[in-house]
This record gives C-alpha cells, structure tokens and sequence, in this order.
C-alpha cells in the first residue's frame, strides 16, 4: 500500500469542500485520479475548525513501477470567497518497484494488478 498523509488546518468551515488528488506518472500522464466525494459521504464538506490528519490509501499492486508526482488541492462549488480554497499542487513524488513478482520491473502499463487465469476444459470438444 502506498499511504499518502496530511497534515491540514481547517480556519473556517468551507460548505461542500471537498479534496482532489491526482497521480501523475513522470511523462505527465494522470494514471489515477481520486477525490473526497468519490465515496460519500464527503467527509471536508463543512469541515470544522481544528488541526487535521487526511490519509487516502492507494492499494497494493494498483499502478505499476515507476516515478510519480502526488498533487492535491481542496476546493468548493459553494464557497463564499473562491472556487479554490486552497491549491498546493506538487505535494511530493516517489519511486515505485516491482520486486514482489517474477516479470518485475519488466511489467509494461500502468497499472499493476494481478489478474488469475482460470482455465476449465470445455465440453465441446471435437479433436477431428
């Protein structure tokens, strides 16, 4: 699992806030694009003030080796003052392995889910 954390200060509660991640491969292709009212309910929405931890959790073997760059931004279509409330863009970047499997860093695409193969002998089979 890669596991993103946060460290934010709500000031005010925004009405229908709402956070917004990007996953940018190094050739500057979105691979994965995530945000907070993708599963309701959205939990920003009127966020109270305090200090806050966000964590968004990406799976075990969802994206494929590579470099990525993380960006986030928090933003409302009800805000009293602005659209973006608060546009941090670059958030930071990592290096992601393959050494879990036999092909490895050799795995082409983006992704990097495992599939199972199932295989069952049909029974209309004609060998003639």
């Amino acid at each position: 699992s890669i596991i993103v954390e946060l460290d934010c200060i709500s000031r005010i509660a925004v009405p229908g806030m709402y956070g917004y991640m990007n996953l940018t491969n190094k050739e500057g292709t979105v691979v994965l694009v995530s945000d907070t009212c993708d599963l309701p309910p959205n939990k920003l929405d009127s966020l109270q003030p305090s200090r806050y931890k966000l964590k968004i959790k990406i799976p075990p073997r969802t994206i494929g080796r590579g470099d990525y760059v993380i960006t986030i931004n928090f933003t409302s279509t009800q805000s009293f003052r602005d659209f973006f409330i608060d546009t941090h863009s670059y958030v930071c970047g990592f290096h992601l392995d393959d050494n879990s499997t036999e092909r490895g860093n050799k795995r082409d695409g983006y992704l990097s889910t495992l599939l199972r193969w199932e295989v069952e002998k049909s029974e209309n089979f004609h060998n003639g």
